[in-house]
């Protein structure tokens, strides 16, 4: 499963983590599934207790070089459409970009045909502290810009949706 969230920043004039990637393969989803129950039975002792904050993360963090590859921007919000937090995408997400009617030269070097001029490409922001958020409703992913002291936390994938042939 491949999630592309929305992601709020904790500066909204940085372009730092505007967006999120998300591979989540069958072991990350026990992980998900099994730090959920971690969560649950820690609620019983604390009822106050609403999300637990776990080292690690499947998620890369997008924003900061869009301004690099002109379309980019506007790839992500289509794919969420303005209305939707978070989406399941193909493994061609990025390709599509790169392939997409929406680009037209490459902002380097001036190539009309940007996906093969080597150049063009969009890297995940350098992040610091990722973490993966377990709450009551579902879970989301946090990190810090590793350069400053923004943070950016994604949208909530409710479990219903996560796990909804396995619940």
């Amino acid at each position: 499963m491949r999630l592309l969230l929305q992601s709020c920043s904790t500066n909204e004039e940085d372009t730092f983590g505007r967006y999120a990637i998300v591979d989540l393969d069958d072991e990350w989803l026990k992980r998900i599934a099994a730090r959920r129950k971690l969560l649950l039975a820690a609620c019983e002792q604390d009822k106050e207790l609403y999300e637990m904050y776990f080292w690690g993360s499947s998620a890369e963090f997008y924003g900061t070089e869009m301004n690099e590859v002109e379309g980019s921007e506007e790839h992500f919000d289509d794919a969420l459409d303005d209305k939707k937090q978070w989406i399941e995408i193909t493994e061609d997400f990025e390709k599509d970009l790169i392939q997409g009617d929406k680009q037209s030269a490459c902002n380097k070097c001036g190539s009309l045909s940007p996906w093969r001029c080597g150049c063009y490409e969009i890297t995940p922001d350098r992040t610091d502290c990722d973490q993966m958020v377990i709450t009551k409703d579902g879970v989301k992913w946090f990190a810090c810009d590793k350069y400053s002291g923004v943070t950016t936390t994604t949208a909530t994938v409710p479990y219903e949706q996560l796990f909804k042939d396995k619940l």
